[in-house]
């Protein structure tokens, strides 16, 4: 079995009660960088060689729960049954609308669903399923959740409820115009680009503290799978933007920045 962190640190000798301690300020760092492959394919569309993150999108997610009734599915007709699945299905289909009269750089997703019984024979009773939605800005959230909220208002047996939200962040110019510098410098086309991904990045400019990003490209936008790939030109053309980023910084930008 997994050992909790609280208990291996106590095994090591380490009090978990004093973690805070150990924090460290914003004014203890005076900026941070981060490289990344893009997680999707507009650098690689673009022929551009390195991305510039402006900022990094929020994230929201709701659950809902369909409640209809479990029957047997050999023995109740198909016009006497409340199957949940059935009921909750013609959302899975407007849900990418609403979002798409958001703007292009609104994604919704709905990637776990639950049923139960969750057998074969048996017709879906509850339907429970998880609304994401990623965003650059707070207005689109506001807007689908209110679509949200009253979509479920009109369906009896039909219950919504929040369980993540991280607000969208903006990178500070100073900090995005160093990496297109640091891309001139080496003769890489650069252009500037949103994360729909969240990243350490976004935690470290939430805190305050001056934050970069560079993206790289990656084959056909593949991440978090065997087919995730880059080139060794690529990891290349990122290392040398994010030395140069630091040695910039080095160069008394730091001092600027604390």
């Amino acid at each position: 079995g997994q050992t909790p962190l609280a208990e291996a640190l106590v095994s090591s000798g380490k009090d978990p009660g004093r973690i805070r301690e150990a924090a460290l300020g914003p004014g203890h760092l005076a900026a941070f960088v981060e490289l990344h492959i893009e997680q999707g394919r507009r650098l690689e569309l673009s022929g551009a060689r390195i991305g510039a993150v402006t900022g990094i999108v929020g994230i929201r997610r709701w659950q809902i729960t369909v409640t209809g009734r479990a029957d047997h599915a050999g023995t109740i007709p198909m016009d006497g049954r409340q199957d949940a699945l059935v009921a909750a299905a013609p959302l899975f289909m407007e849900l990418p609308q609403w979002a798409q009269g958001c703007g292009p750089e609104v994604v919704a997703t709905i990637g776990r669903l639950q049923l139960e019984p969750n057998t074969a024979n048996v017709v879906p009773g509850v339907c429970r399923f998880i609304v994401e939605v990623r965003a650059p800005r707070m207005k689109p959230f506001d807007a689908l959740e209110r679509q949200l909220t009253a979509y479920c208002r009109r369906h009896a047996g039909w219950h919504m409820e929040p369980v993540y939200a991280s607000a969208p962040v903006q990178l500070s110019d100073d900090m995005v115009s160093r990496v297109f510098r640091a891309a001139s410098r080496h003769k890489l086309a650069c252009m500037p680009i949103g994360s729909g991904a969240g990243h350490d990045a976004r935690s470290f400019a939430r805190a305050g503290i001056p934050t970069a990003m560079i993206f790289v490209p990656c084959r056909q936008g593949r991440s978090h799978c065997p087919q995730e790939e880059i080139s060794r030109q690529q990891a290349a053309d990122g290392c040398r933007v994010l030395l140069e980023v630091l040695l910039d910084l080095a160069r008394g930008g730091t001092a600027a920045l604390a």
